[in-house]
């Protein structure tokens, strides 16, 4: 099995809460490789959620700067893990956070690479 490129330093720093953002790692029951990260901004309640799916062979941890960011905004930011650090494997991922989140009027959905197809 290959191994997922891993963080840059400055993706450990953003997957953390500061100020603005608050960060938690969910585990969840539904599936292998079951968690999720949320970003959510402290000055307000979201009303738009945005759930990324990461790139193939790609640590999600990575991506957690421009959704940190995203939440800073003011928007709920939702990053996958993948099964085998592939989206294809948990493509249905998105439709359990859903469930989970009665408070986001919106939803916006994206990825990177495989992860965006």
């Amino acid at each position: 099995m290959a191994q997922p490129y891993p963080p840059l330093p400055e993706a450990l720093i953003a997957i953390t809460s500061d100020e603005h953002v608050t960060v938690e790692h969910k585990r969840v029951p539904w599936a292998l490789f079951n968690s999720y990260y949320v970003f959510t901004p402290k000055q307000m309640k979201p009303a738009t959620g945005f759930i990324f799916y990461p790139g193939g062979l790609v640590d999600p941890r990575s991506y957690a700067p421009p959704l940190h960011e995203i939440a800073a905004h003011g928007y709920l930011a939702i990053l996958v893990s993948m099964p085998f650090d592939l989206a294809p494997f948990g493509w249905q991922r998105a439709s359990h956070i859903l469930q989970h989140y009665d408070s986001i009027e919106k939803w916006a959905i994206g990825g990177h690479s495989v992860g965006g197809a």
